[in-house]
């Protein structure tokens, strides 16, 4: 759902599927969900910085990260450095 939600674009059938779509997309409670996720990611990426510079090395845990897409979002960025994470989540499946 979430997925649906950070991608912001409406899939629905003909034109009335798409206008409601586009007003379900446009709800405010959706778009600071989005806004949370790119500022998480900002802010992730500058503390990897951050710790890279320092530490040479950078760990992260997250204990309730569900499926961490916001964290394929930075191993993205720093592909090829030494940067790791453990993830841990109730729904241990779909990993």
């Amino acid at each position: 759902m979430l997925d649906y939600i950070y991608k912001n674009e409406p899939e629905g059938k003909l034109f009335i599927g798409k206008l409601i779509d586009k007003i379900y997309l446009n709800h405010p409670g959706w778009q600071d969900v989005r806004t949370r996720k790119n500022n998480l990611t900002l802010n992730l990426k500058d503390a990897v910085n951050y710790v890279l510079q320092e530490k040479n090395e950078v760990r992260i845990c997250d204990v309730a990260s569900g499926p961490a897409r916001y964290l394929l979002d930075v191993f993205e960025e720093f592909k090829g450095k030494p940067v790791s994470a453990e993830l841990k989540d109730l729904d241990v499946g779909g990993f």
